[in-house]
């Protein structure tokens, strides 16, 4: 869940774009970030603590999901920018 959906703040497609980069994560390693935990503990982890970095993968695909995974939306990129990303372009090479 998006930090500003937790934070029962007004939200836009941003949160889409968390959700984007949380699926990339569960792709990547089988689960969500801080899947051990109780739920109620995994929304303040997702508030306070830094997101775990995957691992084993491209420096690219590293990046975006970091951009993705900003918490305050403003600094996510949008859908368009994401379009532009260099592991997005990367693919179609």
């Amino acid at each position: 869940m998006a930090p500003e959906l937790i934070q029962k703040k007004e939200y836009d497609a941003a949160v889409d774009i968390w959700s984007l980069g949380i699926v990339a994560m569960e792709l990547i390693n089988g689960e969500p970030p801080f899947f051990e935990e109780q739920f109620i503990n995994t929304l303040k982890k997702t508030l306070s603590e830094p997101i775990p970095q995957v691992k084993g993968v491209s420096v690219e695909l590293r990046n975006f999901i970091d951009v993705c995974l900003q918490r305050d939306p403003k600094f996510r990129l949008t859908y368009k920018e994401l379009l532009k990303h260099p592991f997005i372009l990367s693919l179609s090479s």
